[in-house]
């Protein structure tokens, strides 16, 4: 153990021989090489191994370049010295790049609503994006005269809207699925109404997204417009208390023969 920290003292002072110093460094290089190749913990491995080496070997060279008969041996070493410094370096910046993600490319997200047969088939949130997505392909397809919804809601005022686009185009309506919140505001637009054998409509009062978001919406106001856009649908008033007494967290699923009756669906 003493001769192994006297060889380590000389290395450090610059007292070692010239072969102990290159064995050093090539020990150096060595380690530097099998450190795995990511991690911030390999970058801090590589650069605590190679300015060491690098520091013995300069020692070194400034004890070798006072006798002109040393300068080979001081070439030597600050070549190897290069050799590890780089390596270490090299080591550090791609342990670092390496736990840098990756850019991943850009996906554009999946629409929402498509042409499914001789139909639109609405499905997801209800949002804006519906609305505009369903008036590209009312001009691409003209003919289609039916949307089918599936949605457990979303935006009210987003459904609103495009209950308001499908009524504007005489556009008949149908769901085969869960059409809830949101998506019966759609579905009221349609011309004919008709749900499918396991098709439901969900109904509920309105309440903010969340918690913490600021009130940017007067709730009472918006559920007015939109038991407005219901009634002018032909839907009875006494439905629409029943609907909108519903609390937030709850969901009103009707009978068909009701929904029938207050002129939900149509005959």
């Amino acid at each position: 153990m003493g001769h192994v920290r006297n060889t380590a003292r000389d290395l450090w002072r610059g007292r070692a021989p010239v072969l102990h110093v290159l064995t050093a460094l090539l020990l150096g290089y060595g380690l530097i090489l099998v450190l795995p190749g990511r991690g911030g913990g390999s970058a801090a491995a590589a650069l605590a191994v190679a300015i060491p080496a690098v520091w013995i070997a300069l020692i070194k060279v400034r004890r070798q370049l006072r006798d002109s008969a040393g300068l080979p041996a001081a070439l030597l070493l600050i070549l190897a010295a290069v050799v590890v410094l780089a390596s270490g370096g090299i080591k550090a910046v791609g342990a670092l790049v390496s736990d840098v993600p990756a850019i991943q490319p850009y996906v554009p997200p999946q629409p929402k609503t498509v042409v499914r047969g001789d139909a639109f088939l609405i499905e997801g949130e209800i949002d804006y994006r519906i609305l505009s997505e369903l008036e590209g392909l009312t001009v691409k397809h003209p003919a289609i005269r039916l949307v089918i919804l599936n949605s457990e809601g979303g935006h009210a005022q987003a459904g609103r809207a495009i209950g308001l686009f499908i009524a504007d185009k005489a556009l008949d309506t149908r769901s085969e699925g869960r059409c809830f919140s949101a998506c019966t505001l759609a579905f009221a637009g349609g011309a004919q109404r008709q749900l499918g054998p396991q098709g439901q409509l969900g109904f509920h009062g309105y309440r903010q997204d969340s918690h913490w978001r600021p009130v940017t919406l007067d709730i009472e106001e918006v559920e007015q417009k939109d038991q407005a856009f219901l009634t002018a649908r032909g839907i009875a008033p006494d439905f629409l208390r029943r609907a909108y007494s519903t609390p937030p967290d709850q969901m009103w699923l009707p009978e068909r023969a009701e929904l029938l009756k207050s002129g939900v669906l149509t005959p």
